[in-house]
């Protein structure tokens, strides 16, 4: 798609304008998780006004999921956002259906269990189980990336230091984590340098949904923040993150952390951009331009 500038400039600002006042200003008030899910479904349905595209829902021993793309040689089980407690396959169908397009990959977006109504460990253990149900659908480890954002970015990585630990032969192509949220202490300096920047997310939002998630553990258990976790023997990871969210240095400490265990990592700043924007596509240039280097990075790995 063709973007002139003027079109560009309009879209960005539309959708700047529709993130602050659908998301930004209300989690400013400790709104019923029910709202919040609410919210989430419309803004889903603003950024994919063909909601009911056809998909076909499965389930990976026992957790709903979407799968788009047909059966592929290659998988790509993915997490979505939410803060834990929102979200959905259907809210994340777009992004579903792009990277199905790009990589020519069969994508599950899953299902998994939200807090309150599920605390840690529901939502890994979930992830763990749809895990074994592709390799038992005949796919090697090494075909089947591991790929999330925000909320899902964390549990993506979560995911990935427990299949390490528990599973060590479970080692998976790669992770890909958009804007991941790793770090439930929500106590980075982006959270405070960039709270103004960021149109969509602040602290006060984030810290609600991490303890709702988190249950009886502490912010910084390694096994909720993975961000603690030992990060030694992973996959080869590609983050992408916006230069104006304040999940950025979360992001980026992941990228250091990585590189401090001699672990293979790329982490690509997008100037301009706000938390989730590869969930736009269609609607700015860069959410396709995203896409494409998830696939030239997993093709790099390849090489």
């Amino acid at each position: 798609m063709v973007f002139s500038k003027m079109d560009y400039d309009l879209s960005k600002a539309l959708i700047r304008g529709v993130l602050r006042a659908g998301m930004k200003f209300p989690g400013q008030f400790r709104l019923p998780v029910s709202a919040v899910r609410q919210g989430m479904s419309f803004l889903a349905t603003l950024s994919d006004p063909v909601a009911d595209k056809f998909v076909e829902k499965v389930h990976l021993n026992g957790i709903p999921a979407e799968q788009h793309g047909g059966k592929q040689d290659t998988a790509i089980l993915y997490l979505h956002g939410g803060i834990f407690v929102a979200g959905s396959a259907k809210t994340h169908r777009k992004i579903g259906q792009a990277l199905a397009n790009e990589l020519a990959s069969s994508v599950f977006v899953l299902d998994y269990r939200l807090a309150p109504e599920h605390p840690y460990p529901a939502a890994v253990d979930d992830a763990e189980q749809a895990w074994f149900a592709l390799r038992a659908q005949g796919y090697a480890a090494d075909q089947i990336v591991i790929a999330g954002d925000s909320a899902g970015g964390g549990l993506s990585l979560a995911l990935a230091t427990r299949l390490r630990d528990n599973h060590p032969e479970e080692h998976a192509a790669a992770l890909v984590l958009i804007s991941p949220f790793a770090d439930l202490t929500v106590s980075s300096d982006s959270m405070h340098s960039l709270a103004r920047r960021d149109p969509m997310l602040g602290k006060r939002v984030l810290a609600r949904g991490g303890d709702l998630y988190r249950g009886e553990l502490s912010r910084d258990d390694p096994r909720v923040s993975p961000i603690f976790a030992d990060l030694h023997h992973l996959p080869p990871i590609l983050i992408q993150v916006g230069s104006e969210e304040v999940l950025l240095d979360d992001a980026l400490r992941i990228e250091s952390r990585v590189r401090a265990a001699h672990g293979e990592v790329e982490c690509q700043v997008w100037p301009g951009l706000w938390h989730d924007f590869q969930l736009f596509q269609g609607q700015i240039p860069e959410a396709a331009q995203a896409i494409a280097e998830i696939r030239r990075f997993l093709d790099d790995d390849e090489a």
